[in-house]
């Protein structure tokens, strides 16, 4: 069933029978490497095992498509070698993925500010001996996370507020 799946996708691609195999000798261990790795049994009628398959071959189906010269790294060396699928699907198809990039680039830039002060009171020791940390934990529309540290050395108890 797996293979049919694979080379279906695959062949009008590679156009080439070992290439196919090559590919779906790579997608199938990497796929029983997820499994075990997830505690999954790798069985082939288990819709995990599928739904990682499916994955996996997604994700090389887009980075051979978008780059022709994985296929003729594969013709070349007559089989898949890891290292080939590395990159992230970022990579391949930006477009895609301009929200998250933009999210990550806000949340690079976001500054992290430290304050001492005697706002808040330590619910473990009483004592009013705290750093404020506000970090922007979540999405940009939300609120920020302060975290307050008591600084009594005996203490350093920690606690979060939104």
């Amino acid at each position: 069933m797996l293979k049919s799946i694979a080379y279906t996708a695959l062949t009008p691609l590679t156009k080439k029978k070992h290439v196919t195999e090559s590919l779906y000798r790579y997608i199938y261990n990497r796929t029983i490497e997820v499994c075990y790795k997830n505690a999954i049994i790798p069985i082939e009628s288990c819709d995990k095992t599928i739904s990682i398959f499916k994955n996996i071959l997604h994700n090389t189906y887009i980075q051979l498509k978008s780059d022709d010269s994985l296929i003729k790294k594969i013709q070349k060396d007559s089989f898949v070698k890891k290292s080939l699928f590395t990159k992230s699907p970022i990579v391949y198809s930006p477009s895609r993925f301009e929200d998250v990039i933009e999210d990550i680039k806000k949340r690079t830039n976001s500054k992290v500010v430290k304050k001492i002060s005697n706002l808040y009171k330590c619910r473990k020791c009483n004592k009013r001996e705290c750093i404020i940390e506000s970090i922007q934990a979540k999405s940009l529309d939300e609120s920020e996370t302060t975290i307050v540290q008591c600084q009594t050395p005996d203490c350093n108890n920690i606690w979060h507020m939104n």
